[in-house]
């Protein structure tokens, strides 16, 4: 089979016949790259192998400044290669930049542990909620990854093929509805109280005040949801209960302005449904939910009181082509002393 040998100038030239994807998150070096098209310390050769790395110096790396990638949908990366030479361990990291950060190095990267340095094909997996050392925030911070820079060693001299780079999807964002009727694995860090999934939901035995469990792998658009229904039972709660349900994203945290207020539960072990709306369960009004545009998190509070027990069968997002402004405080929930827009069309129809 013959190679072909092709330099990164090169792929720049090759970039009319191959044009990467607008979002692409995986490249196949087997083929030419052309958004691969910076260097550093290194000399970089493509072939029917793979994109060929001669290491020449300390803190070498090739670069792409032109990708767009959700971190919250793809918070794991995938590396497919093969070295040899080097004469010890190696480490390398990947850098990065968003929307919130332009500079490389402040808005953290990825640690790529030593190669295998045995000339065989290698892969390694990185997560950003394992391999950041300033944690996964600084990942999911950045609502959209504009560059990457790949260090895979600041070893020298030494001689790497990589085949393969691949954002890889997590299966549970995305989803704008859970059914607890199933394991749903994303929802934890339970606070004063337990869980326990079972066929007829997910069970929660309520111990403490201000008890909640919470969602980090959303990824909702805001201005294509307007309620949120909630299908539970409960018992053993003495009087009203309150509640809230919080959202957040990257560059906000929870707070007492962006949340859905709950009624009080039906303590009568049946089943009840509970539908929020932006516009009158929302302390601020749907203004707070639409300006956070995309939300990462969510924090459900299903009961501030205890002891009582609830069974949460369902939570789903649910879409609407329009939202009725409402016109009088008297068609809302909300507790008094919250600014609300009234008579104002939020969303088109």
């Amino acid at each position: 089979m013959k190679f072909r040998l092709l330099t990164l100038t090169a792929f720049l030239s090759s970039a009319i016949s191959v044009i990467a994807a607008p979002g692409q998150t995986s490249w196949d070096f087997t083929t030419e790259q052309p958004d691969w098209n910076k260097s550093r310390h290194l000399t970089a050769i493509g072939s029917e192998n793979g994109l060929v790395l001669d290491i020449k110096g300390y803190d070498s790396n090739i670069g792409n400044y032109n990708t767009d990638i959700d971190p919250v949908k793809y918070p794991k990366i995938k590396i497919v290669y093969t070295a040899s030479g080097f004469p010890g361990k190696t480490n390398g990291e990947i850098f990065f930049t968003g929307e919130r950060t332009k500079v490389f190095g402040k808005a953290g990267y990825f640690r790529i542990p030593s190669l295998i340095c045995d000339g065989k094909e290698h892969t390694m997996i990185l997560d950003a909620n394992k391999d950041l050392p300033a944690g996964g925030r600084m990942w999911f911070a950045e609502k959209r990854i504009k560059q990457l820079r790949l260090d895979l060693v600041n070893q020298h001299p030494g001689k790497i093929v990589l085949k393969k780079v691949e954002f890889i999807a997590d299966e549970e964002v995305g989803k704008n509805s859970w059914d607890f009727t199933q394991k749903q694995p994303a929802w934890g860090s339970p606070r004063n109280l337990t869980m326990t999934s079972t066929p007829q939901g997910l069970l929660l035995k309520v111990t403490g005040k201000d008890s909640q469990i919470a969602n980090n792998k959303v990824n909702i658009n805001c201005a294509d949801f307007t309620k949120v229904r909630i299908v539970y039972t409960a018992e053993g709660f003495k009087g009203k209960t309150s509640g809230e349900l919080y959202f957040a994203n990257g560059s906000n945290g929870f707070s007492d302005r962006r949340k859905f207020m709950l009624p009080s539960l039906v303590s009568d072990g049946k089943e009840h449904t509970i539908t929020l709306d932006i516009n009158k369960n929302v302390p601020g009004g749907a203004r707070v939910w639409l300006n956070s545009k995309v939300v990462n998190k969510l924090r459900l509070d299903m009961v501030n009181e205890f002891p009582g027990k609830i069974v949460l069968k369902k939570v789903e997002f649910l879409s609407a082509k329009s939202v009725k402004p409402i016109t009088s405080l008297e068609q809302t929930n909300i507790k008094k002393g919250y600014f609300v827009c009234l008579g104002e069309q939020i969303m088109p129809a």
